[in-house]
């Protein structure tokens, strides 16, 4: 039984050549620049964006606040004639309790009618 084998390769025949120059990799040998220009642009584009939506956001601060302001002043208003009629009641019932000290009122007496005794 004398068979040919095939011989099996050794380890050194496997082992593969030496490259005789740095490897050139997409990631590492060249830097691609047009994925950092493609993001930058984006960032610009959207940049645009939310200064549009600032904008838009300032001037609805800015008509709510001249609407609240105007609130605040009528809350105010409202207050103040409160406060008015407050004094001016209290001064005339303080004024009517001392001239209730000094004038009397009186009130007739009514006189019945007799009628005569037979």
């Amino acid at each position: 039984m004398n068979a040919t084998r095939a011989t099996k390769p050794k380890a050194d025949d496997l082992a593969p050549a030496v490259p005789q120059t740095t490897p050139v990799m997409p990631a590492y040998g060249h830097h691609d620049q047009s994925f950092t220009l493609q993001a930058i642009m984006e960032l610009q584009s959207s940049f645009a964006e939310v200064r549009a939506e600032l904008k838009n956001l300032k001037s609805s601060v800015d008509s709510t606040r001249s609407k609240v302001d105007d609130l605040v002043n009528w809350k105010n208003k409202i207050l103040g004639g409160a406060v008015v009629l407050g004094v001016v009641g209290a001064a005339l019932g303080f004024l009517a309790s001392k001239a209730s000290d000094y004038i009397t009122i009186k009130t007739p007496v009514q006189v019945q009618a007799t009628t005569p005794v037979k």
